[in-house]
């Protein structure tokens, strides 16, 4: 079977082999296994030099001095530093920072702890083109606002925020200005002067270097004021203390040097794909192209799709496609989009939000084998929502780790997906709601007591849909009776079903007791009473 395609690359990106090979240089007995503090012997001087080295390619990726890159374990902990460290520097001109709705968890949780401390935080809501405008940030600033904290491209959507006016907004007033360019480094051209930014958070990994490093710019001239936040060396001119990494820099010097040659060209191919991605889903249904008409890398896509629950999607294109929900230090949550939802979209639409993001190994083949794929998984999930039948569209062979083989095979077949006309004896009921996680309708055929036809319409996780699949089976000929007294908890063991999954049979069973209780004998009169009056 062949590898998932891999289209999660806003997620992390394949570490390239050159980068490896530099990194392996500096690993081993030789030369790489000095401590680049200590540079009163060889090895460490090595080791030191390395990482000068690495500091000057980085540097030259953003256009700044060597000397102003100050190495982190990732954007996450530059993001911490830049924010918590400039405004302990600053607190005495104020106490008020400005942040949008849409920036990354490594920003609002720092931002949002620094509230809980008793500083005032403006968080602004994007223009309806997803983008943060100067006459925003403008009416946002006040004469104790120290620091303003906006991404360069939203990790969820793909749109960039016009970072250069917004830096001589800031600069204008004399705000310090922070960028989260986890996203656009390697993607867009940067330069620290061009864009007036005094603070700037880099992700190794986000742009095919490794894991596990990252790099703040913190401006010299005019200079960025800064307080450590990690303590117990001097490293790093005494702004982050700890042993320098010295692969992992390497690493990520490599990967700066690399991504600068080549680019151009890269995302000039990225739009290729991604246009070509576009067009295979034309004629899918009920699909939302979020931020086409905004300025946007051609590295990451955003597409809602209505009628499909994200859980069932991305358990559907589990070995097929990798993609993601949306941030993907957030995604797990299983919570909608907060970034989509600041963008006028309504939870249900957004729960339905993939991002879409190829890369540097990837290929037209790769993306007509996703683009069939991810048609497949959407209509199949439309039809099932919509209550149309899905016996001719297999579903997945292979599930997510957590779903048991029961889930598997139900989800695979899903029989028993539709609805029935109106007749004398078919009953109908419904429980649940997207917005809760979960939704089923019940259209049943009774005769007599006789349950003869049950068909389902669902929208919810892959458990849902089991289930309800399952109960489709074991419903048709019993007694209603016997219906009645089906239980969630009997359906959970009868899958398997564990944890949280456990709860969604409890939505099955409420909408087949509705549907029951419109039975025709549910319904009949009460025949009159024979007794006689005492």
């Amino acid at each position: 079977m062949s590898e998932p395609v891999y289209l999660d690359h806003a997620a992390t990106t394949p570490t390239d082999p050159r980068v490896i090979a530099a990194m392996t240089a500096v690993l081993g007995p030789t030369h790489g296994h000095g401590n680049p503090s200590a540079i009163q012997h060889p090895y460490g001087q090595h080791a030191a030099a390395a990482v000068e080295a690495a500091r000057a390619q980085v540097a030259r990726l953003i256009g700044a001095t060597p000397r102003e890159i100050v190495f982190t374990s990732g954007a996450t902990e530059a993001n911490n530093l830049a924010i918590k460290g400039a405004c302990a520097f600053y607190a005495a001109r104020g106490r008020h920072l400005v942040t949008a709705l849409t920036e990354h968890p490594a920003v609002l949780e720092p931002v949002g702890s620094l509230e809980a401390q008793g500083w005032h935080v403006t968080r602004l809501q994007p223009a309806a083109d997803g983008r943060i405008h100067p006459d925003q940030l403008a009416a946002a600033l006040r004469p104790d606002t120290v620091l303003v904290s906006l991404m360069q491209v939203n990790n969820e959507t793909g749109i960039i925020h016009d970072i250069a006016a917004l830096g001589a907004m800031c600069r204008e007033r004399n705000v310090r200005f922070h960028v989260d360019a986890a996203q656009s480094a390697g993607r867009l051209a940067i330069d620290v002067e061009t864009l007036a930014v005094d603070y700037l958070s880099l992700s190794a990994h986000k742009f095919y270097g490794p894991q596990g490093i990252g790099a703040l710019f913190v401006r010299d001239r005019p200079r960025a004021g800064l307080v450590a936040q990690m303590h117990g060396g001097g490293q790093e001119r005494e702004r982050r203390a700890g042993t320098l990494a010295v692969h992992q820099i390497v690493g990520m010097g490599a990967a700066a040097d690399i991504v600068m040659q080549e680019r151009e060209t890269e995302q000039a191919r990225l739009t290729d794909l991604v246009a070509r991605l576009e067009t295979a889903l034309a004629d899918v249904p009920d699909l939302v192209w979020i931020g086409s008409d905004t300025p946007r890398v051609p590295g990451i896509r955003n597409v809602v799709i209505r009628g499909a629950a994200r859980a069932s999607l991305l358990a559907s294109l589990w070995d097929t496609v990798s993609a993601s929900a949306g941030s993907a230090c957030s995604a797990a949550e299983g919570e909608p989009s907060a970034v989509l939802q600041s963008l006028g979209l309504d939870p249900v639409t957004a729960q339905g939000a993939l991002r879409l993001s190829p890369g540097r190994w990837t290929r037209e083949a790769d993306i007509d084998r996703a683009a069939a794929a991810l048609r497949r998984a959407i209509i199949r999930l439309q039809r099932v929502a919509a209550g149309e039948p899905v016996d001719q569209l297999p579903g997945p062979t292979t599930l997510p780790p957590a779903y048991s083989p029961a889930v598997c095979d139900w989800f695979a077949r899903l029989p028993r997906t539709g609805h029935l006309r109106p007749a004398p004896g078919v009953v109908q009921g419904e429980a649940g709601t997207p917005q809760h996680g979960a939704w089923v309708r019940w259209n049943l055929a009774i005769d007599g007591r006789r349950i003869e036809q049950a068909r389902f319409s669902a929208w919810g996780c892959p458990a849902t849909l089991a289930a309800a699949a399952w109960c489709a089976d074991w419903l048709e000929g019993r007694d209603q009776t016997a219906a009645a007294n089906l239980t969630g908890a009997a359906m959970a063991e009868a899958l398997a079903l564990t944890g949280a999954q456990r709860g969604v049979t409890l939505t099955v069973e409420d909408a087949l007791k509705r549907a029951l209780a419109h039975s025709p004998e549910q319904q009949a009169p009460a025949a009159p009473s024979t007794a006689c009056p005492s």
